[in-house]
């Protein structure tokens, strides 16, 4: 997948999640669901995953995902960003101080939080289990690290040191990491890339 497409994408997400809150929303609903989960399985049941109210607010429906992995605490995850969504969604002109925000989350560690700050603001990116065999990283130190106090400030410095961390760098985490999921899971990695942003501009999946 080029680089150029999936930075096209990215910064189509970021407009939105900039703009609208229920898009930054959309983003975080993406982001939390998809967590373990398989892009087979979990693409089908996004559009059902998200609901709007009568008066617009937009919710999680996880019953979507009753008996997958960790379903209680992705609930509880998205209800305290819902509850919180004003607040956390006002750090979004500073990339680094959202992913702090959202690092506080119970649910959301330093990898998921910078998926959601990738789409919400086209910097950082998501280090998730793909990323880590794909680019050889040591699992075990990864995950203690993560779990210390300075967790997010480690993160952002893996993702510095691989060369990941500004717009650029996101954009080729990106390219690869779709080129990688959708050549294993049989989707097209320009079609991948596009279903995550109309997703979150639009609330439905093109997968």
């Amino acid at each position: 997948m080029q680089i150029s497409l999936a930075q096209i994408h990215i910064d189509a997400s970021a407009k939105a999640c900039r703009t609208d809150r229920q898009a930054f929303y959309r983003a975080c609903v993406l982001a939390v669901t998809s967590m373990q989960i398989p892009s087979y399985r979990f693409w089908p049941k996004l559009t059902g995953a998200y609901a709007t109210t009568a008066n617009g607010t937009a919710i999680a429906n996880m019953n979507e995902f009753d008996g997958m992995f960790a379903y209680k605490t992705k609930v509880d995850t998205l209800q305290t960003i819902a509850t919180n969504l004003d607040e956390i969604h006002g750090h979004i002109s500073d990339p680094i101080s959202l992913h702090e925000a959202l690092c506080k989350v119970r649910g959301l560690g330093a990898p998921k939080a910078g998926f959601i700050v990738q789409l919400a603001t086209g910097e950082n990116g998501c280090i998730d289990a793909v990323n880590v065999k794909r680019l050889g990283i040591d699992k075990a130190q990864f995950l203690r690290d993560n779990r210390k106090a300075k967790g997010p400030a480690i993160y952002r410095s893996l993702l510095e040191s691989l060369g990941y961390s500004d717009a650029n760098g996101s954009a080729k985490l990106w390219a690869d990491w779709c080129e990688t999921v959708g050549t294993r899971d049989g989707f097209s990695p320009e079609k991948l890339s596009e279903a995550h942003v109309h997703f979150v501009r639009n609330g439905a999946t093109l997968l």
